[in-house]
């Protein structure tokens, strides 16, 4: 498969095909699913991606972006009205905003932490071991690092990266 291909409109049937298993070993993918996002949003935003652009070249960053639009509009056209199933068809709750708020909050708290280097837990995290490609160490502390912090797997190779 060719990653950076741009596709023509006569191409477009075939880009179905590309949203399969193929992309989902990709590197940018692999990113956001180590942070935890499901990989039907990330799929969505691929598909998303190679609609408006045409083309495969795509980065975990702009991934990201399509992936926190779509959660930002689906946030905003929710009602402010939780479905819950039960025996009763039509039961409804109340979302309390502040308890969402400190949800949110504490969400962002734990990503922040995430993005924290696994070793030293000061600086940002900006190596990607390979061939692993987990992202858990900052550029001061991968070289004394050997085997991968998460999967201790043997690093063959690193590479710098910015994360958002």
């Amino acid at each position: 498969m060719e990653y950076g291909k741009t596709w023509k409109t006569q191409d477009k049937p075939f880009v179905a095909a590309l949203y399969s298993e193929d992309l989902c070993h990709t590197t940018a993918v692999k990113s956001l699913v180590q942070y935890n996002y499901h990989t039907a949003d990330i799929m969505e935003a691929v598909k998303r991606f190679i609609d408006l652009h045409g083309h495969t070249n795509f980065s975990a960053e702009d991934l990201l972006k399509l992936v926190m639009e779509r959660q930002k509009s689906q946030y905003s056209t929710s009602s402010s009205m939780l479905h819950i199933e039960t025996d009763c068809p039509e039961t409804r709750i109340p979302i309390n905003k502040e308890e969402d708020t400190d949800s949110i909050l504490e969400e962002n708290r734990r990503l922040e932490e995430s993005k924290l280097c696994k070793i030293c837990l000061e600086n940002k995290v900006n190596i990607v071991f390979l061939p692993c490609g987990h992202i858990c160490a900052c550029s001061d502390c991968s070289p004394a690092i050997r085997k991968c912090a998460i999967c201790r797997e043997f690093i063959k190779s690193v590479m710098k990266v910015d994360v958002i």
